[in-house]
């Protein structure tokens, strides 16, 4: 597990950019958090860095629930904001294609349904309104070289800025 703290919104965008960089087929990536705190922002700015078309536009699904995205490979962005029953969410057949990247807002909705290996991502507010603390965790191994790389991107930023 990785926490970065005090990310403002180029740092996210360059965490979503790394993340999507490493993406692969059937990639699951859950994402947590309150309202507002960033969960679309992270997931247009992954999108955005997967798609060969720079003008795409990426919006929160909150109504629709899923937007699929023509991406390489293919992304479904799923909002479960207004789903509580995972027995709902069984119907929305998450997860039945293996050759698409998942990314999921509101993931504690997921429940039961809550796949074996996945990425973690848990944005949290900050006492600034402008910065966000991101926690990033995975067991899978599969994943755990997307949070080497972030780790890296957080040192040498880090020795960047002191100097060093």
């Amino acid at each position: 597990m990785i926490t970065l703290y005090n990310i403002n919104e180029e740092k996210m965008m360059t965490v979503a950019e790394i993340t999507a960089a490493q993406s692969f087929a059937g990639m699951k990536i859950l994402l947590y958090g309150d309202l507002g705190s960033g969960k679309t922002f992270f997931v247009r700015h992954f999108i955005k860095a997967l798609s060969k078309n720079s003008h795409i536009t990426v919006s929160s699904p909150t109504f629709p629930v899923q937007r699929i995205y023509d991406t390489t490979p293919r992304t479904s962005h799923i909002d479960l904001y207004r789903i509580a029953d995972p027995d709902e969410i069984e119907y929305l057949d998450i997860f039945s294609d293996d050759s698409m990247i998942y990314l999921i807002e509101w993931a504690q909705y997921l429940d039961y349904l809550i796949p074996e290996e996945y990425l973690k991502i848990h944005i949290d507010y900050t006492d600034k309104v402008e910065l966000r603390n991101i926690s990033i965790f995975s067991d899978s191994e599969k994943y755990s070289r997307i949070i080497k790389s972030i780790d890296e991107w957080r040192k040498n930023n880090e020795n960047r800025n002191s100097g060093t």
